[in-house]
């Protein structure tokens, strides 16, 4: 049973002319929520209703009734039915009924007729001037293949089909595959063509989402979406809103701000930013120790299946003691780490699977380990590496890690910074020390032991007495690390916020700027009014130090910074599992489930974002693609997913579950 609109809800009637009047509009059911304070309604209306509509009926509802919440599911004539049937146009041959379609990945020379529909993505139709001739020629995909379609028009044949056809047409081909002697290719040569119109994805999710993290063709190579469709697209689904973090760029503002206004939604303004943390020194002393220079150290260092203290494991520990530079008692063992070595750090390190067979596994390792460290103080060459995965590997087991560790790699940028790189066997080449077999737990941990006794004489110099005292003098020198470019995303909340961001984009362009426009944690903390801080992508610090398996103290500190949290699909994230960062996909949700689990320790907010790159799913497309930018070509496959989801699509890769997942 169906009641009008107004006559359940009178009080709206100065708001008659929303939502395609709602004098139209009939009531379907309501239900309220007494314990809640809640409305909901499922309503038809003539047409689509705006969100921003919804949400202005919604206010007057809970104005009216003194609700704390209310909730329009809106009810619509399906848009595009009357296209569907008749808006189809023939360019080219006979109409086509309902036709059986091949999929363009199963297209071979040995198809004869068949029926294919896409999308035109290049037209390279000529004319044959000496001949009076023309070549129709165009490409097209459904994204699980691609197809040239080609036909020959001789002098005096109506060849207007060539004029018709444009890029991003969404066609209906029928014709024969041939082999193409001027392509030297297969070819579709078409008997009918028929101009139709792309169906976009549904959005079905009574609740919808808000995506906070877009880009647009404004990201430099590396997105597609125009930033008009983008809104368009959201206002469609039903979404309220949709937030734009271009690369460094407010360049989409004003496009999508205007197709806002016509849409009837709102855009949430932001940018993913370049990011340095200029405040926050890599210490060269991790943790608190008062004893001195004088002391005896264990070097050690730690050979692993690959670069994720979450996912890989120990392969190898090797350690020495020294004391005034004279080495001492020495450790070394290789570690079962549970896990085939992959052939990559086989041939990094030249440790194999048989090396491993029979070895103590982590546990015993760690043990036998921390029973010869007899807590003197560690030093290791980028010792937050090593000790991650110490820690990593204690606390899979119930053991305290909590040793003092000092790093030979932030001591040299500081002492050395005459030198562009402070890898292991640069250090030790530039301090004319012995050569060693680099990649080896013990030959490793041996030449940091050599680096450090160089070390502490300069250090003396440097008035140091006490490992407390380090960190303090080198913060005296000049020089310091390079610091690595972060990703960071920034969502404006008000008019201030916005007035901030511009300063931010500013800076980062004209004072700031190299090979990308950095935004320094300094500059942001001065101009963070207005805005959230989000943690971004896999190339942000919060997952980074994830990734590493960054201490707990250490990973609080560095995320305590941000408002909230990101965590993506793991098809955002795959290329770690393909360059060997990590081990597969469990992985990445495991590095999604930390994430997830460090907001709620700060009790903070968690969303889920897409960080799509274009509108719609191409499938299973994913060209290989070359590029060249600034000096530097680099080949990479493009992402198969970075594409917008829906809350349907999103819960389906959060491991967590789908409650959790729409929470």
């Amino acid at each position: 049973m169906s009641v009008a609109f107004l006559e359940i809800f009178p009080g709206c009637a100065e708001l008659e002319g929303l939502c395609g009047g709602l004098g139209s509009a009939v009531v379907k059911s309501a239900v309220v929520n007494r314990e809640a304070m809640s409305l909901s309604v499922e309503a038809s209306f003539s047409r689509r209703p705006a969100p921003a509509e919804l949400d202005t009926l919604e206010r007057r509802l809970c104005e009216q009734y003194g609700l704390q919440s209310a909730r329009i599911r809106a009810d619509h004539p399906a848009e595009g039915k009357k296209e569907e049937s008749g808006g189809e146009r023939v360019l080219y041959g006979k109409a086509l009924r309902e036709p059986k379609l091949t999929e363009m990945r199963e297209l071979t020379l040995e198809s004869g007729n068949v029926t294919v529909r896409g999308e035109v993505f290049a037209v390279n139709n000529r004319e044959i001037q000496r001949r009076g001739a023309a070549v129709l020629s165009f490409d097209m995909t459904d994204y699980t293949g691609s197809v040239r379609v080609s036909k020959f028009f001789d002098r005096g044949t109506d060849a207007s089909v060539l004029q018709k056809i444009k890029a991003g047409q969404y066609l209906t081909v029928r014709g024969r595959v041939t082999y193409n002697k001027f392509d030297n290719d297969m070819a579709l040569e078409p008997a009918s063509i028929v101009l139709g119109r792309a169906q976009p994805r549904p959005d079905t999710a009574e609740e919808k989402r808000v995506e906070l993290h877009l880009h647009t063709r404004y990201s430099t190579l590396d997105a597609l979406c125009d930033p008009a469709k983008v809104v368009e697209r959201a206002a469609q689904w039903g979404h309220r809103a949709v937030a734009v973090t271009d690369h460094g760029s407010a360049q989409a503002y004003p496009e999508m701000s205007k197709a806002a206004k016509k849409a009837g939604i709102k855009v949430i303004y932001g940018l993913e930013g370049y990011y340095v943390n200029d405040v926050e020194e890599s210490p060269a002393v991790r943790g608190s120790c008062e004893l001195g220079l004088e002391g005896e150290f264990v070097a050690f260092d730690v050979e692993t299946t690959g670069l994720s203290a979450v996912s890989d494991r120990l392969t190898e520990i090797g350690a020495v003691v020294f004391k005034n530079g004279e080495i001492g008692e020495k450790f070394n063992t290789f570690v079962d780490p549970g896990m085939p070595i992959p052939p990559n750090i086989t041939e990094l390190t030249g440790i194999r699977d048989s090396d491993v067979a029979g070895a103590p596994d982590e546990a015993e390792a760690m043990r036998a380990f921390l029973d010869f460290a007899q807590g003197r103080p560690l030093v290791a060459h980028n010792a937050a590496f090593d000790t991650g995965f110490m820690a990593a590997a204690c606390a899979r087991h119930g053991m305290q890690f909590d040793c003092v560790a000092l790093d030979t790699l932030a001591m040299s940028r500081r002492l050395l910074p005459e030198l562009k790189r402070h890898r292991l066997d640069t250090v030790s080449r530039h301090l004319g020390l012995p050569e060693f077999n680099h990649h080896r737990a013990y030959d490793d941990a041996a030449v940091a032991a050599r680096i450090m006794g160089r070390f502490i004489p300069m250090l003396r110099e440097l008035g140091v007495e006490r490992i407390c005292d380090i960190d303090a003098a080198l913060g005296r020198l000049g020089g310091g690390e390079r610091r690595k470019v972060r990703h960071i995303s920034l969502l404006v909340r008000n008019k201030t916020g916005l007035k901030n961001l511009y300063k931010l984009i500013s800076a980062s362009y004209l004072k700031h700027y190299n090979r990308n426009p950095v935004i320094p944690r300094s500059l942001l903390e001065r101009h963070r009014e207005g805005l959230l801080v989000g943690s971004a992508c896999e190339a942000g610090e919060v997952f980074d130090a994830v990734l590493r398996g960054a201490p707990p103290q250490e990973l609080k500190r560095l995320a305590s910074f941000y408002d909230y949290f990101e965590i993506m699909p793991i098809a955002n994230n795959r290329f770690l599992v393909e360059n060997g960062t990590v081990r597969d996909d469990d992985a990445l949700r495991e590095l999604n489930r930390r994430i997830a689990r460090l907001a709620h320790e700060l009790e903070k907010p968690v969303v889920a974002t897409a960080k799509p790159r274009r509108k719609s799913s191409p499938s299973a497309w994913r060209p290989s693609c070359t590029t060249s930018y600034r000096g530097t070509t680099t080949s990479y496959t493009c992402p198969p997913r970075s594409w917008w989801r829906t809350p349907t699509r999103m819960a389906t890769w959060w491991a967590a579950g789908a409650a959790w997942a729409r929470r």
